[in-house]
């Protein structure tokens, strides 16, 4: 299913202006203006975490773009699954960052370490089930280099030194890590 055409008028309309944090609290996802929108067959309160990841993503970029253009592009490349209802694809963030972001997305932690991948990258969309496999989630990080710390772009607004502290102590399961590097207006080595 795709955005309707009223659906696209009142998504354009709709002004997002900073990182949204939570899908859970009342000025986020779950009833402002991110709660409203449509994705598939689902309210996006239920299933926003995919396209907000990739709107954060974007604005930690430095490139912002409308949610009204991430869910169109989710939905045209048949990147929902079940029709939204389970969110988004994650291999699908490889096409559309790439290749101004070269982004990479990997799915087995094994012989991988996690934190050096994310700590060379400008930023990273870690998604991941949540405790008892109760359904999954994405969320938008990044490394503080100056701190010495991740922050993510989440309802806990959570800060930590380890992607896999993090997981662990949430007792969260990883899915899969794609990491984005901006390649705009930086020199190529010969």
């Amino acid at each position: 299913m795709m955005i309707s055409v009223s659906g696209w008028a009142i998504l354009t309309t709709m002004k997002f202006l900073k990182i949204i944090y939570s899908q859970l609290k009342t000025t986020d996802q779950n009833s402002g203006n991110a709660a409203k929108v449509q994705m598939g067959l689902a309210l996006i309160s239920s299933n926003a975490c995919g396209w907000v990841a990739a709107y954060n993503a974007f604005r930690t970029l430095e490139m912002p773009s409308a949610p009204a253009y991430i869910v169109r592009y989710l939905e045209n490349n048949n990147c929902l699954i079940v029709d939204g209802v389970f969110g988004v694809n994650p291999a699908i963030y490889d096409f559309m960052f790439g290749p101004t972001f070269s982004p990479t997305t990997i799915y087995a932690t094994e012989g991988r370490n996690l934190d050096k991948l994310a700590q060379e990258s400008d930023t990273v969309i870690l998604t991941y089930f949540n405790e008892g496999y109760n359904g999954a989630h994405y969320i938008n990080l990044h490394w503080d280099s100056d701190a010495k710390q991740y922050i993510a772009y989440n309802a806990r607004q959570a800060k930590f030194d380890s992607i896999y502290d993090y997981l662990f102590d949430y007792g969260f399961t990883f899915i899969s890590m794609t990491t984005l590097t901006d390649k705009r207006n930086k020199p190529v080595l010969i």
